[in-house]
């Protein structure tokens, strides 16, 4: 029969949208941590699958990197199957709790997309905070010279004034004596 394929990638997960920076980073770590379980395998002497892992492995090590029980586990790893960044050999199973021998493997290139598009995001979102700190930074700037100005003012005002008194002063010390 035809191979059915899991997950069906539709919605949020083939968007990549929903908590991706989070999966993101979560894969990353993952895929480090189960590199050195990570070798070829041979499927009852049939066949040789290169570069993958014991599906029981990646739910234990998501258990201890999530210190969470099994099924918080499985489910946030089938997250990483349903982005296709993570898929069993023959992309016939979802991640799966049980002692059923399983071999899944890393999509590297399309986790490597995803990666460099939260860089690109988080680079827009940084290029963004820095453009917004630069406008208040000119408002500002622009506010302390209108102030010098008025200070300015006031102070030849102040000048003007004091001039004034002086000779109002100088006045009225002639008128009195």
């Amino acid at each position: 029969g035809a191979l059915r394929r899991w997950p069906p990638r539709t919605g949020m997960a083939a968007a990549g949208g929903g908590d991706g920076d989070e999966l993101v980073e979560l894969a990353l770590r993952m895929r480090a941590g189960l590199a050195a379980k990570t070798r070829d395998r041979l499927w009852r002497d049939l066949r040789t699958y290169r570069q993958c892992f014991l599906g029981a492995d990646a739910i234990a090590w998501l258990r201890l990197e999530l210190r969470s029980n099994e099924a918080d586990a499985v489910e946030r790893g089938n997250r990483l199957v349903a982005r296709g960044w993570l898929n069993h050999v023959t992309r016939e199973h979802a991640l799966e709790p049980g002692g059923r021998t399983l071999y899944y493997r890393w999509d590297h290139e399309a986790l490597e997309r995803a990666s460099a598009r939260r860089r690109t995001g988080a680079e827009e979102e940084l290029r963004s905070e820095i453009d917004a700190l630069r406008t208040q930074v000119s408002r500002l700037a622009e506010g302390a010279r209108e102030q010098r100005d008025d200070l300015a003012e006031s102070l030849a005002r102040a000048a003007v004034l004091e001039h004034e008194v002086r000779a109002l002063a100088r006045a009225l010390a002639v008128a009195v004596f």
